[in-house]
């Protein structure tokens, strides 16, 4: 498993957390949007509150045959129903945007919602 986040300030306390529970999980700052995953190369990708469009291609040609994506990220609710400022508005999906990302991927579960103060687009699904 590994963990990457631009920010050294999230990653800190992943990383404590990580050795205080013994897991087997290496953190790694990085850039998500300049890395390069190979094809058929990951059983999982977790993707929370975080949008880069361009890499849902490569997320899908990354996943292994019955690997299994977890994306989770704002849409425009959380600015246009809470009246939130950030993300800027670039970073957060249209309705029925995440649905039709992941066209080649089976979909397992998709959801649209406002959860307290944030406005959220979930969707699970596995390469067949």
């Amino acid at each position: 498993v590994v963990a990457m986040e631009r920010s050294m300030e999230a990653l800190t306390p992943l990383r404590e957390e990580v050795e205080r529970e013994g897991l087997a999980v290496r953190v790694v700052q990085s850039d998500v949007e300049n890395m390069s995953l190979l094809p058929e190369s990951v059983d999982a990708i977790v993707n929370t509150f975080f949008l880069c469009r361009s890499l849902a291609a490569q997320y899908t040609a990354a996943l292994r045959p019955g690997g299994v994506l977890y994306f989770r990220t704002f849409t425009t609710d959380h600015q246009d129903v809470l009246g939130n400022t950030r993300p800027r508005r670039e970073f957060l999906l249209k309705p029925g945007e995440l649905a039709g990302m992941f066209n080649d991927l089976k979909g397992l579960h998709y959801e649209e919602s406002i959860d307290g103060d944030r406005a959220l687009a979930t969707l699970v699904a596995v390469r067949r």
